[in-house]
């Protein structure tokens, strides 16, 4: 480290410190105290949960939720607290703020009894700093039908320029954070507004100005932590097949509940272009799957190995989803890989289908009877055109053979064109009586140049 302001050494200036311990600043900084903290708690015989690095237990009467250098207790009784604290207190400088009333941004409120989490201050700070702009009331996150696109940005120097003076990236990123803490309703507007953030226009500059008149409006909405009386966990899950318009990408989310209170939710788009309404569907599943895994992991650990449970209405939504993707002949790999894990889990009892509704079955039987029609009408087309090229490519090789025949003709008639014209009849004796008599001469010529000793072996 470069030697401090006012602490120069005069005689070797260009010298460096050799730190003995990391502090404030440094890039390892953070993971050089998450290490000094666990060694500690792990040295006090607290039991860190596998799937969780924040979450401690002190035998079984204390969790101890840890954020970098914020700390959350809580306990069966306030003696195990303050016997917690006096433990830390012989290891590091603590501060005792009391009960949590705000963290991160979130508020914590007891009221008659019942524990709420919201983020009303944040939410009027934020209105606050863009009243400005005289953002509408709004009673929807985003209105229904809203199709966005690239072709709504700006695409002159002059709508860039202009756009500049919309602080629209920053008010994007204060509602991304609500959404991703107390407001899951309005993660999936968010999501949308946040594709166009390199490049907004007007348009989704207005509906993000709607988006903060219904937070506005709805500020007052609080989740109830209160109402988790037993760990029952549920989880909806649902796809927009390919709701981009830029690249037909489908967008998935999914909430998870903890005894009807959401613990986890999500909406982005997925990361592969799904071919059906089915193959969106089980992308969306399946991210739903992985973090439900993870919720059980932590869930064992804590000695509640309940996950799922099934509902009282029958289901048969197995067999729709496997007849709607033999109607509509999924071949993808990966579409064939989520439903190998779902089917895995749901064979392993971890994870149990529901059916939300008594009148879905009835509009997924429509639609199949509508895509069976579909299929056979296709399947029909199909043969038709099978046909056709059949014929097609039967008279397309009766052309190429005649095109063949017509070659070697012409190749013939080109051979016979270029022959010599034939000699006239008494031309060709006249010829033919004059090679007579040379091979007569040369004959006589053999016969005098034969030796007496020839004549004589002869």
């Amino acid at each position: 480290m470069c030697q401090p302001q006012g602490f120069v050494n005069e005689n070797k200036p260009d010298h460096v410190c050799l730190l003995k311990k990391a502090i404030y600043g440094l890039k390892q900084s953070g993971r050089e105290w998450f290490q000094e903290m666990n060694t500690t708690l792990d040295r006090l015989k607290f039991r860190k949960l596998k799937w969780v690095n924040c979450v401690y237990f002190y035998q079984n009467n204390v969790v101890l939720l840890l954020y970098v250098d914020d700390i959350i207790l809580i306990g069966k009784s306030n003696d195990y607290v303050n016997k917690v604290i006096e433990l830390l207190k012989c290891h590091f400088d603590l501060r005792i703020l009391g009960k949590t009333q705000k963290l991160l941004g979130v508020e914590f409120q007891e009221l008659d009894g019942n524990l709420f989490m919201h983020q009303n201050d944040y939410i009027n700070k934020i209105c606050e700093l863009y009243k400005e702009f005289n953002f509408p009331v709004s009673s929807l996150p985003i209105a229904k039908g809203t199709v966005l696109s690239k072709l709504q940005c700006p695409s002159t120097s002059v709508e860039i320029t202009e756009m500049k003076n919309y602080p629209y990236r920053s008010l994007l990123g204060s509602l991304s954070y609500i959404a991703s803490r107390t407001r899951p309703d309005i993660s999936y507007a968010v999501n949308i507004l946040s594709q166009f953030q390199e490049n907004p226009g007007i348009i989704h500059w207005n509906i993000l100005l709607k988006l903060l008149g219904y937070l506005s409006t709805t500020r007052g909405l609080q989740l109830n932590l209160s109402r988790v009386s037993d760990l029952n966990v549920e989880c909806y899950s649902d796809a927009d097949f390919a709701a981009n318009r830029d690249d037909r990408v489908s967008i998935g989310g999914f909430i998870i509940l903890l005894d009807e209170v959401p613990i986890s939710w999500r909406t982005s788009k997925q990361k592969c272009i799904s071919l059906s309404t089915v193959e969106a569907e089980y992308v969306s599943l399946t991210d739903a799957s992985k973090e439900l895994l993870w919720i059980q992991r932590i869930l064992e650990e804590c000695k509640n190995r309940q996950i799922c449970q099934r509902g009282q209405e029958s289901t048969r939504m197995d067999d729709i989803i496997k007849d709607t993707i033999i109607v509509s002949k999924i071949k993808a790999k990966d579409t064939n890989t989520f439903k190998e894990i779902e089917e895995g889990l749901i064979h392993d009892g971890n994870l149990e289908k529901e059916q939300i509704a008594a009148e879905y079955e009835a509009i997924v039987k429509k639609q199949l009877q509508m895509l069976q029609a579909d299929e056979r009408g296709r399947q029909a087309l199909q043969n038709e055109i099978a046909e056709i090229r059949r014929k097609q490519e039967k008279r397309a090789e009766a052309l190429r053979t005649r095109a063949k025949a017509l070659e070697i003709e012409k190749e013939r008639a080109k051979r016979i064109a270029n022959r010599p014209p034939p000699l006239p009849r008494s031309v060709r004796l006249l010829l033919k009586e004059q090679a007579k008599k040379d091979y007569e001469l040369v004959t006589e010529d053999v016969t005098s140049n034969v030796s007496p000793l020839e004549e004589i072996l002869e």
